[in-house]
């Protein structure tokens, strides 16, 4: 279909019975003949259905079809006319007819018919109605050939409700979607052609907002400091805890430097489990079991870096680490991994030979990680962790929120363990998201 086509749908109602040339037929003309159309759409109920055909004979040469109420009496039934005038409009865009080439008038018929086509424009995003107004007599009805056509922009009430719409999915966490749903502002001339001027302002805040959430929620602690600095000064003093624990987050030491790289760490920890548990909620359970499983072995890099240790790369030299290696030997276990960095060995390791190292060196969380994943109370089997598609497997996880929230309570107890500062300062509260 030729882009430029455009559709007018009008609803038909009864008119004065006794004066249809004036009161139905000539304003409907007169719609119909203000403006370009392919064709035309007449929307009569059952018992209006007659006018529309004596109507669709008057205007010989247009193309105009009738799709009546299907049932009769429906005509003030605000319910059943929305739904046949959305498949109408659902029709006429399958059609090819894009929303702003559909203009709908809904001068004619009864109150409820009237309401529901405005209703359904706005549900299909058309931006344009119609309606025919003018000087009245002392009936109240438009005197005849005094008509003159109003139009009903859409754009206001459908903008106010995705800035609504907007922000219910920053409460639940969808910032990358907000980004997606709400127009760009800045550096874009759609601004000009789409948004009312008054909404640009707000539109501008949560955009901004949603993506300095959306960064820290993809754990891109920079760029979400990045878009912090972008924030109004109002959001930027309403976010002070929060922009401090980016600021944290954001500020990644040097990985020799042990002793900071443990307190880095605890942070980090302490944010996964926040941003895993939003992905229990969202339904997303094989990344949270992905997170779960990272801050437990967060829990024990923190402790080994606190103890002068980097898992990724040990000194085999180190008289702890001979000592332990010893051990691993005489009783069969598996050894460290081994790698060349700079041309010098070193070894690594993983979860639970780290946990195993902790062990003997008699850290207080040492026999607390070794027993993780073998703990009675966590109904989180070894072979969903193990098995399912995003790790070595070929199904999804047998995962549900009731598991997962039990494994995140467990995990959050060692946080507090590993730092009883922690638990005082809430770790919930800490990175909790509340736009």
């Amino acid at each position: 279909m030729n882009n430029s086509a455009r559709a007018l749908v009008l609803t038909v109602g009864t008119g004065n019975i006794d004066d249809l040339e004036n009161t139905l037929f000539q304003p409907l003309e007169k719609s119909l003949n203000t403006g370009k159309w392919k064709e035309a759409v007449l929307l009569p109920s059952t018992m209006t259905a007659n006018n529309a055909r004596k109507f669709k004979d008057r205007m010989f040469g247009y193309s105009i079809r009738i799709d009546p109420l299907p049932e009769e009496g429906r005509e003030n039934d605000a319910d059943a006319c929305f739904s046949h005038f959305d498949k109408v409009l659902s029709e006429l865009e399958t059609d090819g007819y894009r929303p702003e080439a559909i203009v709908p008038d809904f001068t004619r018929g009864t109150k409820a018919m009237s309401a529901a086509l405005v209703l359904a424009a706005v549900r299909h995003k058309i931006p344009q109605l119609r309606y025919i107004h003018g000087v009245r007599d002392n009936r109240g009805m438009v005197i005849g050939g005094k008509e003159e056509i109003g139009h009903v922009m859409t754009e206001r009430a459908s903008m106010r409700r995705r800035i609504d719409d907007s922000l219910q999915l920053m409460t639940k966490g969808a910032f990358a979607s907000v980004l997606a749903f709400l127009p760009e502002i800045e550096n874009s001339g759609i601004a000009e052609a789409l948004v009312p001027v008054e909404f640009r302002d707000e539109i501008s805040r949560l955009r901004k907002l949603a993506a300095f959430w959306a960064a820290w929620d993809r754990l891109d602690y920079k760029e979400a400091l990045t878009c912090s600095s972008k924030l109004n000064d109002e959001d930027h003093m309403a976010l002070n805890r929060e922009i401090a624990s980016v600021e944290c987050l954001a500020a990644g030491p040097i990985q020799d430097n042990h002793g900071d790289m443990a307190e880095w760490l605890r942070w980090v920890a302490t944010d996964l489990l926040v941003n895993g548990r939003r992905r229990i909620a969202q339904h997303q359970f094989e990344d949270a079991l992905l997170r779960a499983y990272r801050i437990v072995e967060l829990i024990g890099q923190v402790r080994l870096f606190a103890r002068g240790y980097d898992s990724a790369r040990i000194s085999p030299k180190d008289p702890c680490v001979e000592k332990f290696r010893q051990r691993l030997k005489k009783n069969g276990s598996n050894d460290f991994g081994c790698r060349k960095e700079e041309g010098r060995k070193v070894l690594t390791a993983t979860r639970m030979l780290g946990a195993r190292f902790l062990k003997y060196l008699g850290d207080s969380l040492g026999q607390d990680l070794v027993n993780f994943d073998n703990d009675a109370a966590s109904s989180i089997k070894a072979s969903d962790r193990n098995l399912s598609i995003l790790t070595h497997g070929f199904s999804v996880a047998n995962l549900d929120k009731e598991s997962l929230s039990n494994l995140y309570d467990r995990i959050k107890v060692l946080l507090e363990k590993d730092c009883p500062d922690t638990a005082r300062c809430s770790i919930d509260e800490r990175f909790g998201i509340v736009p």
